[in-house]
């Protein structure tokens, strides 16, 4: 998904499930977005890209959404959040927070806010985030029986 902020100075090109498409071919910001691809310089194995339409560098990388680690998934106030980050030394990060929207499936995240330089929040209202049952877990682990994800609570 790629997601425009209010004041369209940069996006966010967003891949949940994996590592964002990048290209080796020198674009502007407004083509890399619009095409929904990153620069490869600077968004390789990544799942969450800034791109920047003014300033330098015109792109960077806010982390890796690893589903496989159920630290990355918690529930906050009967919502998922997912966590991607960026190991290294300015540990950037980027959340995305799952709110249930019934009637709604096909939609792309919205930006909320960067509370810092370092984090980044989105949330993205989807039906596929309502609750579809009641599921029982052991030492504050839940595993959601559609999906199989394994929840930290």
């Amino acid at each position: 998904a790629a997601i425009a902020t209010a004041n369209d100075t940069e996006c966010y090109l967003i891949s949940p499930c994996g590592n964002i498409e990048v290209t080796d071919e020198s674009r502007t910001a407004s083509e890399y977005c619009n095409m929904r691809m990153a620069p490869a310089e600077f968004c390789t194995d990544t799942s969450v890209c800034r791109i920047k339409k003014t300033g330098s560098p015109i792109a960077e990388s806010l982390g890796y959404f690893n589903l496989e680690d159920s630290n990355m998934l918690s529930a906050v106030d009967n919502n998922v959040i997912s966590v991607a980050t960026k190991p290294s030394s300015n540990h950037k990060q980027a959340l995305i927070q799952y709110i249930c929207k019934t009637g709604t499936l096909l939609t792309s995240p919205i930006f909320i806010s960067q509370f810092t330089s370092n984090i980044t929040e989105f949330h993205w209202y989807t039906f596929a985030a309502c609750p579809q049952g009641v599921s029982i877990g052991s030492d504050c682990l839940v595993t959601e029986p559609t999906t199989g994800f394994t929840f930290n609570l």
